[in-house]
């Protein structure tokens, strides 16, 4: 589609929705604000291990697909707070 279409093709990487998104889904939205408020320094930690996952998942996604995509797709949650 890259080469054959003027189409703009995105690419989307499911563990794209951590650290945020992916804290809730493993441990439920509920536990996820209550940690983000009551526990931060757990919070922070368990969150960090979530974005270097995603941080080494994007990395071998995008260095396949990466030629064939003109842009990349983040869907976390930005604005909950």
């Amino acid at each position: 589609l890259h080469e054959k279409t003027d189409k703009f093709i995105i690419g989307i990487n499911f563990f794209d929705m951590f650290p945020f998104n992916g804290y809730a889904y493993v441990s439920g939205m509920e536990k996820w604000l209550t940690d983000f408020k009551i526990r931060p320094a757990f919070y922070h930690r368990l969150a960090g291990k979530f974005l270097e996952l995603a941080l080494a998942f994007d990395r071998q996604f995008y260095e396949v697909v990466g030629p064939y995509v003109d842009g990349a797709q983040v869907f976390d949650d930005l604005g909950t707070k």
